[in-house]
């Protein structure tokens, strides 16, 4: 009996000194539900993206302050972006990604693999370069319109949009 006890102790510790599990969550086929939002968005991208030939993903970064919720939508055409200030998640908006970034990212992050296919996906020919050269490429110097979206709950504040 001693030498079970011993065995289970042992065990015990063994097992304890292990790795620690990695957990991990991921969001897919999330949507966005407000109607603002939305229209905003879809109005966005006629303006800006509908007719370009560059690669990009559309971008939404969404930040809190106090009782305001904080929407800024743009767009991204580098990888060097989206690598070092990675997505939280994918939505779809009339069908198209759209990348949200948030500042909990401290606190969650999404997996290698889907930051890669969401990557590979939008912006195949940089990834490409990067995936063979072991690098991210420089950044691409470029301007772009952001709208900047408030609300207080569900109630739509304002709309600031700076070039």
């Amino acid at each position: 009996m001693r030498k079970l006890y011993v065995l289970f102790i042992y065990l015990t510790i063994i097992g304890g000194c292990g790795t620690k599990k990695e957990t991990k969550m991921e969001a897919e086929n999330f949507i966005i539900s407000n109607d603002t939002l939305i229209s905003n968005v879809q109005e966005y991208y006629n303006k800006n993206l509908s007719k370009v030939e560059f690669e990009y993903i559309l971008t939404i970064d969404f930040s809190q302050k106090e009782d305001t919720n904080i929407f800024v939508i743009s767009y991204d055409m580098n990888l060097f972006a989206l690598v070092n200030n990675p997505p939280l998640m994918y939505v779809k908006v009339d069908n198209k990604d759209i990348a949200i970034r948030y500042s909990l990212t401290q606190f969650l992050e999404s997996s290698i693999k889907y930051q890669e296919q969401k990557l590979e996906e939008h912006l195949p020919t940089q990834f490409k370069m990067y995936k063979e050269q072991g690098e991210v490429p420089p950044p691409i110097t470029f301007r772009n319109e952001v709208w900047v979206l408030k609300f207080k709950g569900n109630e739509f504040v304002s709309k600031d949009i700076m070039k």
